[in-house]
């Protein structure tokens, strides 16, 4: 198994996939992915290449993350907090390796998938300043972090529409989302930015600021069109709050009268009877 509360269930992430293809891995090995403070060493080492790293590089380390951290909680908080870390502490153009590992660490469909994205988009208990909302709200205000800030809202769009799971946690933090897209709307709207070329992309590692582009104008729509699902979930959720008020109101007004009524049938009964 890929780790503790996962023993019996087949991993998702061997490779090769056939089970009987494997070879147990050493002790050795199991206790340096698998204990605490071993795997907290493998963890950092990891997340540190990604810095540098290329495609394949990154994409194995991903693999790597993602069977580990399968059914895994230890290994995965630690795993996203180191992350975390180096999103909010690296420049802007050196954060889309940590990205990408994030989103596919949050895309394991497990029994803590939620857990992850909880943790990772509003921060844990005890770290709360470690996390995609604290990491956007940090990078808005200073002029050569609006890219992470982008990059973050760009990586909750992109997730939300891969993961209903991380859809719903969205709509659970309206307020946080609602800020997110009026951020990127002001943003594209400063007349102190130029609109880039048709290919250009903040993506890019070439460059350090934020800029105007078609990409980030398609990803302010669909941040756009995702809170408007929020508020008209919010709309409905209030609608029928009223109406099991309005409803509510109506029986115990049916009750109160009921009530009254039968005081008074009483009264007049006790009157002829007296």
């Amino acid at each position: 198994g890929g780790g503790e509360g996962g023993g019996r269930l087949l991993n998702p992430y061997m490779i090769p996939s056939r089970a009987e293809d494997l070879q147990p891995p050493s002790d050795s090995m199991h206790q340096t992915l698998f204990t605490i403070d071993y795997s907290k060493k493998f963890i950092r080492e990891c997340v540190l290449t990604l810095r540098e790293c290329d495609v394949s590089a990154t994409e194995a380390i991903g693999s790597t993350f993602c069977y580990c951290c399968w059914n895994n909680q230890s290994f995965s908080a630690c795993t996203i907090e180191d992350l975390q870390i180096q999103i909010s502490g690296v420049a802007p153009n050196e954060v889309k390796s940590y990205f990408k590992v994030l989103t596919d660490i949050l895309l394991i469909e497990d029994s803590l998938q939620e857990k992850r994205i909880g943790f990772a988009i509003s921060g844990g208990k005890y770290q709360p300043h470690v996390s995609i909302f604290k990491t956007m709200s940090n990078s808005s205000t200073v002029a050569s972090e609006f890219k992470k800030t982008y990059q973050a809202i760009k990586f909750l769009v992109g997730l939300s529409n891969r993961s209903r799971a991380a859809k719903r946690y969205l709509q659970q933090h309206p307020s946080e989302w609602q800020w997110a897209v009026v951020w990127l709307r002001r943003r594209l709207q400063a007349s102190d930015y130029s609109w880039s070329s048709s290919t250009f992309s903040n993506d890019s590692t070439s460059v350090r600021t934020f800029q105007r582009s078609v990409s980030a104008q398609d990803t302010l729509e669909e941040a756009h069109a995702l809170l408007l699902e929020i508020e008209a979930r919010d709309s409905r959720h209030s609608s029928s709050q009223v109406a099991d008020k309005n409803q509510h109101t109506r029986v115990s007004s049916y009750d109160g009268h009921v009530e009254s009524s039968s005081t008074t049938n009483q009264s007049n009964l006790d009157r002829i009877e007296g």
